[in-house]
């Protein structure tokens, strides 16, 4: 049954591209526009980022994952991917993040603690880009899978240590 369209998968949403097609999407930003400027040209390189960043997304996201943090960290993602920034730095830029949160988590006033909380918050929803930039630059490594992990559990339990502390302090 050539070029009949199986409705499940349209329902499924984007497919993941094969390593041949994102090799030649990623190459696609680098290839020149067409020399009038044209629309065309415009819209097929938006289309072929757009396609690539989905690639990144997976199908095991929460719904606040896939619906409000991976529509941000992808937006951040598509302008680190430009730039000679690693996956590795920002999983430390995202632990400093959230280790900045436990900092002011510890102040126990209101206002230090809805600035940690929005530390957190931010670290939460970046902590994706290390992995969504490492598979978009064919970066990925065991180390780096490890830091992001330890970095995690460590900003994790900084920003609980950080909240009793200052709970603790606000009480006294």
């Amino acid at each position: 049954a050539a070029g009949v369209k199986n409705p499940k998968a349209e329902r499924r949403g984007p497919r993941a591209l094969n390593a041949d097609e994102a090799v030649a999407l990623a190459a696609a930003p680098a290839a020149a526009p067409a020399a009038d400027g044209s629309a065309a040209s415009c819209r097929d390189l938006a289309l072929a980022e757009k396609r690539l960043l989905e690639t990144l997304t997976s199908p095991k996201d929460s719904f606040i994952t896939r619906h409000v943090n991976r529509r941000i960290s992808l937006a951040v993602t598509r302008h680190l991917a430009q730039t000679p920034v690693t996956p590795n730095a920002v999983t430390l830029f995202n632990l400093g993040l959230g280790l900045l949160g436990a900092a002011c988590m510890v102040a126990g006033t209101r206002w230090w603690q809805s600035l940690g909380a929005l530390l957190f918050l931010a670290s939460s929803i970046l902590d994706g880009c290390d992995g969504e930039i490492a598979r978009l630059k064919y970066q990925e490594s065991k180390l780096g899978a490890w830091i992001e992990t330890f970095g995690d559990y460590s900003y994790y339990l900084a920003i609980f240590v950080g909240l009793t502390v200052g709970v603790v302090r606000q009480t006294h």
